[in-house]
């Protein structure tokens, strides 16, 4: 009898923990959005105004986790994620950028973008010290893309070249760099193989005009 009580009691701790992992949120990192370019869509903020949420143990779903951020009608967000009513969201300002969760019933998910060569030119800037532009080249288009890191010894990077589009992807490379963009809407998202500058440098990002 005492074994039989062990392993029902194994068992129901182990459904516990396992119904206390399912019930946790996805993680939302401000770090995920740069690299996950397949998870990512475009959604209009469709309420007057809405909060983000703290990404914090117990949050998003309690009053305490609402940050003092928000975004307003018409706002463009990027998102990376959905899970239980909630959105993992990033809205870039003209000055700073803000994440967190969003509530679902307050956005709306946009198309994507069209694929029209024009719509890819523009000087597109992440922070202050990373800019990338992009232009038309007859019937093509080129990328043009500067950059210091912020680590001390300052080290730069940069590229110039063939952007290769397809829709709303786009890829440049050279014998070293490698450079990987996506349209979503207002937002440009960046991800590099890290060889394109110094030690430290890289093109990463979520990029505005």
């Amino acid at each position: 009898m005492r074994r039989v009580l062990i392993v029902g009691a194994a068992l129901i701790a182990g459904l516990s923990a396992a119904a206390v992992a399912q019930a946790e949120p996805l993680p939302c990192s401000g770090d995920f959005f740069s690299q996950a370019q397949d998870d990512l869509a475009a959604y209009r903020v469709s309420a007057p105004k809405t909060n983000f949420y703290n990404d914090i143990p117990s949050c998003p779903g309690q009053a305490s986790c609402r940050m003092k951020s928000y975004v307003v009608a018409k706002d463009v967000v990027l998102v990376s994620g959905v899970d239980d009513g909630w959105a993992c969201a990033m809205f870039v300002g003209k000055t700073s950028f803000t994440h967190g969760w969003l509530r679902v019933s307050d956005l709306a998910k946009l198309p994507p973008p069209a694929a029209k060569p024009t719509d890819w030119a523009g000087t597109w800037f992440v922070g202050e010290e990373t800019q990338i532009t992009i232009s038309r080249d007859g019937n093509g288009l080129r990328a043009s893309g500067d950059t210091t890191s912020p680590r001390p010894s300052h080290p730069t990077g940069g590229f110039d070249g063939v952007l290769a589009a397809d829709g709303p992807r786009a890829r440049y490379s050279d014998d070293l760099c490698v450079v990987r963009f996506r349209r979503f809407d207002r937002y440009l998202i960046v991800d590099d193989n890290d060889r394109c500058g110094g030690m430290g440098v890289s093109f990463d990002g979520v990029y505005t005009r």
